[in-house]
C-alpha cells in the first residue's frame, strides 16, 4: 500500500496511462491482472464537496484512496483468482476531498478473468472509468435510467404474454407462438445488453 502514499515517488512510472485497456493491445507481459493508478486531483475553492458524486464504471474490482487512506472499495482486489472477487457498484458515492486542497487519490484495480468475461470481449476492453459531477443529479439520473431499463423489458414480456394468450386460444396460428418466443428473448436480451459492464 506504499503506492496510495502521497510521499511515493512515481516519477519513473509511466505516465498518461488510459485506465481502459483494449483487448488488442494486451498480452500476458503486459498486463498481470493487477495494477495502480494514481493521479492528482485539486477541488475549486468554490466547489462543495458534499455535493460532488463519483461513480466508477469497471469490470474487475477496484479500491480507492485518497492521501494514502482507503476510502472506497468495490468487490476484493487480488492477484490471483482465488483471491480477487468482482463486483460492480455504480451507485454515486463522496469521496473526502477538502475544496482546495491538492490530493493524492489511487486506484488499485484487478481483473484477473480479463480475457474470460464476455463483456471483455463485446465492450472490446476492460478497465475502469471514473465520472464526477452533482451529486444529486447522477442519482437523479441513475435512478431515471433503472426505470427506463425496467420499462423496456416490461414491453418486451406484456407483448410475450399478449401472444403467448393468443397463441393459446388459437392454436393453428403458429405465428402467435413464433411472436411469443420472439418478444420473451428480447427481455433477458434487452436486460444483458445493459448490464453488460456490470455482469
Amino acid at each position: 500500500r506504499a503506492w496510495s502514499d502521497p510521499s511515493f515517488d512515481d516519477t519513473g512510472w509511466e505516465s498518461n496511462v488510459d485506465s481502459w485497456l483494449p483487448t488488442d493491445q494486451l498480452s500476458g507481459q503486459d498486463w498481470s491482472g493487477i495494477g495502480w493508478f494514481r493521479f492528482n486531483v485539486r477541488l475549486d475553492p468554490s466547489l462543495d464537496n458534499r455535493r460532488i458524486g463519483f461513480t466508477f464504471y469497471h469490470l474487475g474490482a477496484l479500491e480507492v484512496y485518497v492521501d494514502g487512506s482507503r476510502v472506497y472499495r468495490i468487490g476484493s482486489v487480488g492477484a490471483t483468482r482465488d483471491e480477487e472477487i468482482q463486483d460492480q457498484d455504480v451507485s454515486p458515492v463522496t469521496l473526502p476531498l477538502a475544496d482546495g486542497s491538492n490530493h493524492l487519490v489511487a486506484i488499485r484495480y484487478s481483473n484477473i478473468n480479463f480475457y474470460n468475461t464476455v463483456a471483455a470481449q463485446w465492450l472490446g476492453g476492460s478497465g475502469w472509468r471514473m465520472y464526477w459531477g452533482d451529486l444529486s443529479t447522477m442519482r437523479s439520473n441513475q435512478t431515471i435510467s433503472r426505470l427506463n431499463e425496467g420499462l423496456y423489458v416490461g414491453f418486451f414480456l406484456a407483448f410475450s404474454l399478449l401472444f403467448g394468450l393468443l397463441f393459446m386460444l388459437y392454436r393453428e396460428e403458429r405465428l402467435f407462438l413464433y411472436c411469443t418466443l420472439l418478444y420473451g428473448s428480447w427481455a433477458p436480451a434487452v436486460l444483458m445488453i445493459s448490464e453488460l459492464p456490470f455482469m
